[in-house]
């Protein structure tokens, strides 16, 4: 299904790009995940995570704001060693509506060390027993980073509200305890630098189901 949408061209500007590598302690589950994903560290209702798979390289731009997803082929090369990615837009998608009550969902968390905390995260107010436990590796940044992680691995909280640990970090590595399901992973920074990279849409969207 297939309908066209005629909007003004909307840029999304991005700075920082990050690389995460999870592993699961799900015996089933011997590959790790690269996560790699696009920030605007001024704005982070908007992100572009790359995604390979066995049909293709994609990228997904998520616009929480507008509750839009983009999606792009992507081709990636190499320039003066460096790895260069380029975007093709081919179509748009209506984000439904979330799985959790982001407005309800109360997150906190409490000093392990002077570079680690456990981070809770509860449906509700009332709640006792957390729904998903970090134990997140804090270091310095210039500025607040720490909604990087929460993005990147913390699903499906990633548009909850950002927690202030009063100081400008962002999160070398995390265990992530799935609690229910009773499985951990190990999600470790392996890659961040500085970028330049702007996305223009065209000035017709074709929605698309995908």
């Amino acid at each position: 299904m297939l309908w066209i949408s005629s909007v003004n061209a909307q840029i999304y500007s991005f700075d920082f790009l990050t690389k995460y590598i999870s592993t699961s302690s799900d015996p089933k589950m011997t590959e790790s995940r690269d996560l790699v994903t696009y920030f605007n560290t001024d704005d982070f209702s908007y992100y572009l995570t790359l995604r390979k798979t066995s049909t293709g390289f994609y990228g997904y731009l998520t616009d929480e704001n507008r509750k839009t997803m983009h999606k792009f082929d992507v081709t990636e090369d190499q320039k003066d060693g460096e790895v260069e990615f380029s975007f093709n837009y081919t179509g748009t998608r209506k984000l439904s509506g979330h799985p959790v009550n982001l407005k309800k969902v109360r997150i906190q968390y409490e000093e392990m060390a002077s570079d680690s905390v456990k981070l809770k995260i509860f449906k509700n107010e009332s709640a006792t027993k957390p729904e998903r436990e970090y134990v997140l590796k804090l270091k310095k940044a210039n500025k607040n980073l720490f909604p990087i992680a929460r993005i990147v691995m913390m699903h499906p909280y990633e548009a909850a509200t950002a927690v202030d640990f009063g100081r400008n970090i962002v999160v070398e590595k995390a265990i992530d305890i799935c609690i229910e399901k009773r499985c951990n992973c190990d999600i470790t920074l392996a890659e961040y630098k500085n970028v330049e990279l702007d996305l223009q849409l065209p000035k017709e969207l074709k929605f698309v189901i995908y």
